[in-house]
C-alpha cells in the first residue's frame, strides 16, 4: 500500500468520527444499528475499491465521493431534514480538516523539537566543550 492508499482509509475514519460528534442528537431511523453497519460496509468498500491516480482532479473527485457517501449514510441512518444533514456533514468535514492540519503541524513541530533536543544540542555541546544540558544556553564570554 502506498501513502494515498493508506490515507484514504485514515480520512474516512477521521470523517466518520467527526460526523459522530455532530449527529449524536439527530433522530435515529428504525433499525439504526443494521443501517449503520450496512453504511459502514458500503463506505469502506468504496474506499478500498476506489482506484488511485496521482493528480489534483482525481484526488479531489475521490474525497468528494467519500464525502457524498458519508452524507448519504447519515441520511440513511438518521431521520432529519436535508439541511440539518448537510450542516452536520459540512461541520464534520471542517472539523476533520482542522484536526488533520493540527496533527500534521504538531507532528512536524514535535519532530523538529526532538531533533533539536536530542541530536543538534548534544553535537553542539560536544563541539563547544560544554555538558549537553547547557548547550542551548551557552553565552560567549565578553571580550
Amino acid at each position: 500500500m502506498v501513502g494515498l492508499d493508506i490515507y484514504k482509509f485514515q480520512f474516512m475514519v477521521e470523517l466518520l468520527i467527526a460526523e459522530g460528534l455532530f449527529v449524536v442528537k439527530l433522530r435515529r431511523r428504525r433499525y439504526f444499528r443494521a443501517r449503520l453497519i450496512a453504511s459502514l460496509i458500503v463506505m469502506f468498500a468504496a474506499v478500498a475499491l476506489f482506484p488511485l491516480r496521482y493528480n489534483a482532479f482525481f484526488s479531489s473527485l475521490m474525497f468528494l465521493t467519500f464525502f457524498v457517501l458519508s452524507i448519504a449514510a447519515i441520511g440513511f441512518c438518521f431521520h432529519d431534514t436535508f439541511w440539518n444533514i448537510i450542516f452536520c456533514s459540512l461541520a464534520a468535514y471542517t472539523v476533520q480538516h482542522i484536526a488533520y492540519f493540527y496533527i500534521t503541524f504538531s507532528s512536524i513541530f514535535l519532530r523538529r523539537m526532538w531533533v533539536t533536543a536530542f541530536i543538534t544540542a548534544p553535537i553542539t555541546s560536544l563541539w563547544m566543550g560544554l555538558p549537553w544540558p547547557y548547550a542551548g544556553s551557552y553565552i560567549s564570554p565578553a571580550t
